[in-house]
């Protein structure tokens, strides 16, 4: 087995393909992808999320609620979760 080179190549390198082969993403524009999205959204309740739980309507396109809001404090050099 040959082992690769580490130092980089004078040699141009192919240029990576725009998505993977069969995904066809919508251009930013696409007005009718935009507006499936938020309605999807929308109809979507308690969606668990990196920031909490959302629950977004019409009304409310930010969707967090209490769960999403936490107070820390710092107790003996460890996190706590303030009640």
């Amino acid at each position: 087995m040959k082992k690769k080179s580490c130092k980089p190549s004078s040699e141009p390198q192919p240029a990576p393909p725009p998505s993977a082969p069969g995904l066809t993403l919508p251009s930013a524009s696409n007005a009718e992808f935009r507006g499936a999205l938020r309605d999807a959204l929308e109809n979507t309740g308690n969606l668990p999320v990196t920031h909490g739980v959302i629950s977004m309507s019409n009304q409310d396109h930010t969707g967090l609620d209490e769960r999403a809001r936490v107070l820390l404090g710092i107790e003996s050099d460890n996190w706590k979760l303030a009640k």
